[in-house]
Parts: C-alpha cells; structure tokens; sequence
C-alpha cells in the first residue's frame, strides 16, 4: 500500500503564533531566550554545555531499570538504558501528560519525532550516543484535560470519583467499559482485535494510569528504543530538593520570571505565570498547591499546615511529597536527565523560552528547543475531494468562508471584483481632492470623506455580487465545508482533537512507520500524509 506525503511549511497553516515563527527565524529579539539552535551545530554546543556538569548517571539506570522490572523490555530498550551509565550518551526528550489511551494524536507525534531526531543525531554526531526519552508528566491533576479521548468525532469521556493526580488513579469498571465501547466502534477494522487484546494487558484493572501508559508506549514503541521515564519517584526527587526548597523559602522562580516578563519582546506571548511557590502537596489522592501564610505553609483546600521547620524536614526526609508545577517541571526534568534537547509543540516552546533565564538561575544547563513536527492525516477520498474541488493543501488551511469564496471565483464566468474600478475611483478622487483643493484647503478633508463613503458603498456591492454568485455553488459550497468539518474538528488542527486508536485499528504498527518515515530529517514541518485505499 503507497502512502503520499508532502511538507508545508507552518507559515503557511495560519495556525502558529507569530511567536513561534520568529523562533523558527531566529529573530533577533527572542535570542536573549534561547541557549542553542535546533540543528546539529545547537546539538554539538549543547553537548559542550552538558559536558562541563556533573550528573549521577548511576541512578538514573538503576531507577529505570528498577522501572522496567515487570515487563520484558525491547532489547532495544534495554541496550538504551545500558548507554546511558556512559559518559557519552545523552538523551533527547519530549513529556506529555499521561492522557487516557494517549489522548490525542500529537502525543505520538512527538514521540516519534524524538526518535526520528536520535537517528538524526546518531548519524551526524557518532562519537556520541543518544537515547529518546518520553519523560512522563503524570503527576498532573487536570482530570478534565486528560480523562477523555475522540475516536471519529465521537468522545469517550471517563467519569470516576478518583482525585489527586492522574497517573495515580487507578483503572476502574467504568474505565474497562470505555475500552469496550471503542472497541464497537473500531471492530471492522483490520487490526482491531490485536490492537484491543495489547490495550487490554496494559490497561487492565488495578494498574494506575502511569503504568498502563508506560506499558502502552513500550508496547508501541520500545522496538525503537524509546525509554519511558515516570518520575513521580522519591531518589528522582531528591535531586531536586535544593530547588524545591528555594521556591519554598525564597520564591526564586516567581522573582526571577517577574523580572523576565519586563523585558520579553512581546508580553501578550507571556504564557510561563509564576506564583511565589510552584510546588504542589502529592500524596495519596492529593494533589493540592502549597502556599505560604505568615510564617506558616498551608496545603490548598486541606486542612494541612507546616511550619517552616516542618515542611523543610518533610523536603529532606520525603521529597517524593512535593510535585512541580509548569514552572518548576521542566527544571526538574533537565536536572535528573543528561539532556541536549526537548522536543515539544508550539504552546510548550512558548513557555520554555520564557524559562532561560530561570535556568540561568539554577545553573541547569538550558536544553536545545526543537519544534515538533505537525501532520495532518488524509483519507485517499479526501485527498480526492481537494483535488475535485481544485484546491490546494495548503489552501484548506484557510478559513472556511475563504476557501469557499476561493472556490466561487475560481468558477463562476462572471467578474466578481472590482479592484481596479476601486483603484480607478482613488485616482478620481485624488483629482477631485486636489481641484477642491485649490479653492478651499478644507474641501479636501471633505472630498477624502466621501471617497471612504463611496468606497464603502462599493465594497458592499462587491460582496453582494459574490454572495448571488455563491448561490450557485451549494454543492461545492456543502462540500467545502463537510471537508473542513472532517480536518479540522472544532475549527483546530485534527491532531488536537482525534485519537490514534482508529488509525492503528486500520493499518497497525505499520502506520507508526508510516509516519515515522515521512518526517523530514531537517525543517520542522506541517506533514500531509495521505493514507492509501483500505483493503
């Protein structure tokens, strides 16, 4: 079966900020905010930084090993974890959230763009050795973000009575239901029942949420090497504790970033928001903010308090008990991993360059930024469907209501704009603006009022003409739009939304590869990749 793939460059979507395309151009005002290039040379100087800091790889391998002890790991997996007690080995890491059965499409994407820039990597730079990580945010809390996921426009929503974090929770009878109405759904087609009877050993009841993803993902991809790492861990979070105390004591990252958000080129952009502590209360089901109150710590919506005393011995003896939040996570993540690179989309590049300085701070050497790579997937019919209806894939990253006004003019046999007669009534005016002029000075001021009046006029009939020719066009007019619907559910790009389930039910790992094989080992890029005809 052929797959068909191109590029688009994401100036071309309309769908990234103009924040992240001035990264993308390395725009002189972001530099301040960014340590290394994402490219081979940002890599090769990161290296150099990481080189000058001391770093207990020991543990690091006795913990993941540690972590994979109940599965039978990939070999490819476990030759990753023997690299990394070498001097020379580094990672190359994304996170994400635990979302229920990986959530939406990116969270694989990412996953295998870090992986696609290993082998990149290990081909350019070879006296080196890289591992891709998925570190694993599973101490986030936002049931309502994570607990769903969409098969086909149709959301699979879980409803428990669980709280604290997500990956602590535990899979439940509501939850195994789920699993058996997606596999409704997903039963016609031609991996479902191997993909169902994988899902179901990682996913069954009694194992928390972080264990069944961590399983899922070895599962998907372990035979790339891809090591899964869950930090929510006290030997992990005892590396952190020096950190963690100067957010409790001394507010250091809120100073810090209230500082940065003065000078940061466009404070509209501003997503990284700190608050005088960053840290959360994790045990059990709880997973509450922690805030100071005169000279005491108090646990948001508990009615637990700490002395100072108190809440730095709990640090010292238990630091598996304190959680980052967004601000801290990312420090956390490069202090316990020998990282060169993270890879992440466009609202996780945002906040990261807002961190540097923060890192600056720490001492913790500020990681390579590297775009994730987008893909849009296209069905054979609706890759048809465009070319039908004569458009680009570029163009069908626009508007509805333009794609469509695009669509009337190209076909309709009348002329539907007027803008050299609105260029010719300019001239017009100017000339009259000018003899008007020459009696009176403020007959001009007068003149130019009733050119934007008549423009205006003009304008309306303009769109009165195309709105009648439009009429015309229902067909491809309901056409349009039933494409656009499919695309871009809810107006955002389809891999915010959909889940994977449906495409690896339909062609197995082989989609995986698919998608693996597509990505460009260069430009980060919008990739449209077009499925071929189902057997």
């Amino acid at each position: 079966m052929e797959w068909r793939s191109h590029t688009l460059d994401f100036r071309d979507t309309g769908y990234f900020s103009q924040l992240i395309l001035n990264y993308l151009d390395r725009h002189p005002d972001l530099r301040p905010f960014f340590s290394h290039t994402p490219d081979v040379e940002g890599v090769r100087n990161a290296i150099l930084v990481r080189q000058q800091t001391t770093f207990d790889r020991q543990q690091l391998v006795a913990q993941l090993q540690q972590q994979y002890k109940d599965i039978a790991p990939a070999a490819e997996v476990v030759a990753a974890i023997n690299l990394l007690g070498k001097q020379n080995t580094f990672t190359i890491t994304t996170a994400h959230q635990p979302n229920l059965l990986t959530g939406p499409l990116y969270f694989v994407y990412k996953l295998l763009h870090t992986i696609r820039i290993v082998e990149q990597l290990s081909k350019a730079i070879p006296e080196h050795h890289f591992v891709p990580v998925y570190f694993m945010g599973s101490e986030d809390a936002d049931f309502n973000e994570l607990s769903h996921f969409t098969i086909n426009g149709k959301k699979y929503q879980w409803s428990t009575r669980q709280t604290g974090a997500f990956g602590r929770m535990i899979i439940d009878n509501d939850l195994l239901k789920i699993l058996n109405e997606a596999e409704k759904q997903l039963s016609m087609l031609p991996f479902a029942e191997q993909m169902m009877n994988a899902l179901r050993v990682c996913y069954a009841q009694g194992k928390t949420i972080a264990q069944a993803t961590f399983e899922w993902v070895h599962h998907l991809m372990g035979q790339y090497g891809l090591v899964v790492l869950i930090p929510d861990h006290a030997a992990f979070k005892s590396s952190f504790r020096e950190e963690m105390k100067a957010d409790l004591c001394e507010h250091t990252a809120y100073e810090v970033l209230q500082k940065t958000k003065a000078y940061f080129p466009n404070t509209a952009d501003w997503q990284a928001n700190a608050r005088p502590i960053n840290l959360f209360y994790l045990k059990d089901n709880i997973r509450e903010r922690i805030e100071r109150e005169g000279n005491d710590f108090k646990v948001v919506n508990t009615s637990l308090r700490f002395s100072q005393e108190e809440i730095l011995n709990l640090l010292h003896q238990h630091p598996e008990s304190f959680s980052p939040n967004v601000i801290l996570r990312p420090l956390f993540q490069e202090k316990i991993l020998p990282n060169l690179a993270y890879i992440g989309g466009a609202g996780e590049i945002a906040y990261w360059l807002q961190l540097q300085p923060l890192f600056q701070q720490y001492q913790i050497p500020f990681p390579v930024l590297w775009l994730r790579h987008s893909v849009m997937m296209l069905t054979n019919r609706q890759d048809e469907k465009l070319c039908q209806l004569g458009f680009s894939s570029s163009e069908i990253f626009r508007p509805t209501a333009e794609c469509i006004k695009t669509y009337t003019k190209r076909h309709s046999g009348h002329q539907l704009s007027l803008t050299d007669e609105k260029a010719e009534l300019k001239k017009l005016f100017e000339k009259i603006a000018d003899i008007a002029g020459q009696t009176d000075v403020t007959l001009q001021t007068h003149s130019n009022a009733l050119h934007h009046s008549i423009l205006k006029k003009v304008e309306a009939l303009e769109n009165k003409m195309l709105r009648a020719e439009k009429r015309k066009f229902k067909d491809a007019t309901a056409q349009i739009e039933r494409l656009k619907t499919q695309l871009f559910p809810g107006g955002n790009l389809q891999e915010r939304s959909e889940n994977m389930l449906s495409y690896y039910a339909a062609y197995g790992a082989q989609w995986l590869e698919q998608i693996y094989r597509h990505f460009p080992e260069n430009d980060t890029r919008m990739i449209v990749l077009t499925q071929p005809t189902s057997n």
